[in-house]
């Protein structure tokens, strides 16, 4: 039993090496670096930069942000008790989506992980047991909308409980 758990812990951080190689250059590389433009910078980005920057964060609804189309009402943005609306407004912006980007795929790692071993691979397990950390890895990887942060991700944590 414990050379299973070690060999599962191993697969573990194998699967979060993966995946701190795919988002190593938003960190490396920073504002440099290539991200999708639809609904990046477009939008989301720009939005949660200026709700953080415009002092407002925990403004009244009928507060305006100045900054956007001389002037919208606060409640034109989303709620202030959002992780990524706070990781905007601790970090830059860039490190930010990084974290967003890290957290999420972090999030659909376990998600994934914990519903093939719970729900759809028990009696299969040790003949599948490879499968279940690279279909894991491979969910993590896939692009989600990650300004909705762990919506559908944590959506699969739920169930498994």
């Amino acid at each position: 039993m414990f050379t299973d758990k070690k060999k599962e812990l191993r697969w573990i951080l194998f699967a979060l090496l993966i995946l701190t190689l795919y988002l190593s250059p938003l960190f490396i590389l920073q504002e440099n670096a290539h991200i999708r433009v639809h609904d990046n910078l477009d939008s989301n980005l720009a939005w949660y930069k200026v709700l953080a920057k415009s002092g407002q964060m925990f403004g009244d609804v009928d507060a305006v942000i100045p900054q956007i189309i001389n002037g919208v009402p606060r409640n034109a943005f989303g709620t202030e008790y959002s992780i990524i609306v706070w990781l905007y407004a601790w970090f830059p912006t860039m490190i930010a989506y990084g974290l967003s980007q890290a957290l999420t795929r972090v999030v659909a790692f376990i998600g994934m992980y914990l519903l093939l071993k719970k729900h759809l691979l028990p009696p299969l397990l040790n003949t599948y047991k490879n499968d279940l950390f690279n279909v894991s890895t491979f969910i993590s990887l896939f692009l989600f909308f990650i300004n909705t942060l762990f919506s559908l991700q944590m959506l699969v944590i739920f169930i498994t409980k």
